[in-house]
């Protein structure tokens, strides 16, 4: 699922849900983000926020 949702919020936004656009990050600080981090969901349409939400 999680898999799932992250690339429903890439293919809405251009980026995944734990970088900010154009951002590149190295794979420790991308880890850290997935484990203490809320996603990114700006630009996400609203009926799709509770599905990739969670």
């Amino acid at each position: 699922m999680f898999s799932l949702a992250a690339v429903l919020v890439y293919t809405a936004t251009g980026c995944g849900p734990f970088l900010a656009a154009g951002e590149e990050s190295q794979l420790p600080a991308l880890l850290y983000r997935i484990v203490h981090d809320q996603p990114r969901l700006v630009g996400v349409p609203e009926e799709l926020i509770p599905l990739v939400g969670d």
